[in-house]
């Protein structure tokens, strides 16, 4: 099915009459329903599309996403439940934005803009882009605490004029109490936190190749969690604790879980490449980015099987898509070389449903739970 519908998007560039007929006999054919949309409405200038949306029940939460669509770069919002999509929200945090991340309430977002010469600021707002809080001069790779009480990210280290050394930083989400939770020469980053909020993992070069570490929420009791071969990347917690899932890069990339005290290190599958981790909402999934594909694989490393094509730009916390709040579907950049819309699809593969006609929609954020 997948196959097929890119198949379909790539036709517009031949032939819109072509296009339409294909949509028309997949949507028959396919036996899925469609609700009322226009066909099709393009042209091989403006590449815009729109496609039949096909139904997909139990949906629920606001998607958030980046548009970078004349005349500017905007945050737009998709109500999954309703069906709607915001205006083109602009404003002071959104010039030259990155990663939208929501709040555990779904009531606000942070976002990392890029200003000047290329360091990037953190910026709160509401969802509706008002009520805007410039948190950090510096920061990246922003998380909310679970608690939605502090924003831990990564900054600018004790050396400002290295710019390879970084440390990890806590702010309150009012921007008070903005901290460092680590001083050390090296570089330490990305950061995320246990689902009680008592605890951060991270990654950090200091005693060589990069390992995972483990401190308290105050920065206190900073301990190295894994030791095995390769550079060790993009801690991950398991939402029940009981697991950190992270990448070790050693020629090619292989992804591992391991328990909070060091204990049972699991290897789970190994590819050319890994990136964006992502645990389902249940714990009992992973999904990554690797080879062009979102790949899903069991907590203990069996069922690896590939969702769809993706459009990954690769990295830690570039987010090509995201879990729905009840874990039966993702939202992701769909992948083609000449448009860039934001889809759903089932984890199963099914199912396919395009939310957007954008060429330039990029980073999507779920909201948590029915919010």
């Amino acid at each position: 099915m997948i196959s097929v519908i890119s198949k379909t998007i790539m036709v517009l560039k031949h032939s819109r009459s072509t296009f339409i007929a294909i949509l028309i006999a997949f949507g028959f054919s396919s036996g899925m329903s469609a609700q009322a949309a226009p066909i099709a409405q393009s042209s091989v200038e403006s590449q815009q599309i729109f496609l039949p949306l096909i139904q997909m029940p139990s949906l629920s939460g606001r998607i958030a996403f980046l548009s970078s669509e004349e005349p500017g770069q905007s945050l737009r919002v998709f109500d999954a439940k309703t069906n709607t999509l915001s205006p083109a929200i602009r404003n002071d945090c959104i010039t030259n934005p990155e990663n939208p991340v929501w709040s555990p309430d779904g009531t606000h977002l942070i976002i990392a803009n890029r200003v000047g010469t290329g360091d990037r600021s953190l910026c709160r707002m509401s969802a509706d882009g008002t009520d805007t809080v410039h948190l950090t001069g510096s920061g990246i790779d922003p998380v909310w605490s679970p608690d939605g009480t502090h924003i831990a990210f990564t900054g600018r280290g004790i050396d400002l004029f290295d710019p390879l050394r970084s440390d990890i930083f806590v702010v309150s989400a009012d921007g008070t109490q903005h901290r460092p939770l680590t001083e050390d020469p090296a570089s330490d980053s990305d950061p995320v936190w246990s689902p009680d909020s008592t605890q951060i993992a991270f990654s950090t070069d200091r005693e060589g190749p990069s390992r995972i570490y483990l401190m308290a929420a105050d920065g206190t009791g900073q301990t190295r969690l894994t030791a095995t071969e390769g550079q060790h990347l993009w801690p991950r917690w398991s939402p029940d604790s009981q697991l950190i899932a992270f990448v070790s890069r050693a020629g090619g990339d292989t992804l591992y879980t391991v328990k909070p005290d060091g204990s049972e290190l699991t290897q789970l599958t190994s590819k050319a490449s890994i990136s964006e981790l992502r645990w389902s909402p249940d714990g009992q999934h992973l999904a990554f980015v690797g080879e062009g594909q979102l790949w899903l694989i069991g907590r203990d490393g069996t069922g690896l099987r590939s969702v769809t094509p993706i459009a990954s730009r690769g990295g830690s916390q570039n987010s090509s898509y995201a879990w729905s709040p009840d874990g039966h579907a993702f939202v992701f950049e769909a992948e083609s070389e000449t448009i860039g819309p934001m889809a759903i699809i089932r984890t199963d593969g099914t199912r396919l449903r395009f939310i957007t006609t954008g060429r330039f929609d990029m980073d999507p954020a779920w909201t948590s739970g029915s919010r």
